[in-house]
């Protein structure tokens, strides 16, 4: 009878209201750290060629994530590529854009940094070397540091054939920042004729946002502004074209 009161008198006790709102605040945690329990499990029971693959797996799914501006969800796919595949430097670098691309530039400039330090004592194919150096630079950029964010832009530009867009536009608005107009607009309007030519990303969206400002402060400020007006034209029309 004690035992059957007891049991009684517990399904009688009405849920706490409060626990449930805590409830379903931490059910997205709960979801996401099942989630990464998941990676870490089949990477422990995974061979190096499986978590190879898997992490060549998430690193182009949160790339793509990143590019559909979905933000968040990309630094969760990148985050279990490098659990997977700590030592490999790509998902370090996507992960730094997405999360330029959120506002964290510190955060951005560690995994841009990190993925630079991946770099050494492996066989990188140059473009990808060239990629984390335009990232790094990126990143130095979003932070106002502009001499490490050119000199970044410039060693990338240096690597490959191979040049987006964004490089010459990071180093041309740089270039302004630093006062050497000269030079900068020779980047801007090298960066503007190519953005038309190739498959846009957030990247190069951002940065053909910040030359459209460049310009119109290059116009407020020249008695004869000429080059301005005709890379403010250039700059409109890339635009219109993404």
């Amino acid at each position: 009878m004690y035992c059957l009161a007891g049991v009684a008198q517990v399904r009688r006790v009405r849920p706490n209201a409060g626990a449930h709102r805590w409830l379903r605040r931490l059910a997205p945690l709960a979801s996401m750290a099942v989630a990464l329990a998941f990676v870490l499990v089949a990477h422990a029971q995974s061979g190096p060629a499986d978590a190879a693959r898997q992490a060549q797996e998430l690193d182009a799914a949160g790339l793509e994530l990143w590019r559909s501006g979905e933000l968040e969800d990309a630094v969760t796919a990148l985050t279990q590529a490098i659990l997977v595949r700590p030592d490999w430097a790509k998902p370090y670098r996507h992960r730094a854009l997405a999360r330029i691309g959120m506002g964290d530039y510190e955060g951005g400039l560690a995994d841009a940094q990190r993925a630079f330090e991946l770099l050494f004592g492996v066989s990188t194919p140059v473009d990808d070397v060239a990629g984390v150096m335009d990232t790094r630079g990126y990143a130095y950029l979003k932070l106002e540091q502009y001499a490490n964010a050119r000199t970044d832009f410039t060693a990338s530009i240096s690597l490959t054939s191979n040049v987006s867009p964004a490089t010459p536009l990071g180093r041309g608005i740089a270039s302004v920042m630093l006062g050497d107009q000269e030079n900068g607009i020779l980047d801007l309007e090298w960066g503007l004729l190519m953005a038309p030519l190739v498959a846009t990303d957030p990247q190069i969206q951002d940065l053909l946002d910040q030359t459209h400002g460049v310009l119109r402060t290059i116009i407020r400020e020249d008695e004869s502004p000429t080059d301005g007006y005709f890379l403010l034209n250039l700059s409109t029309g890339a635009q219109q074209n993404l």
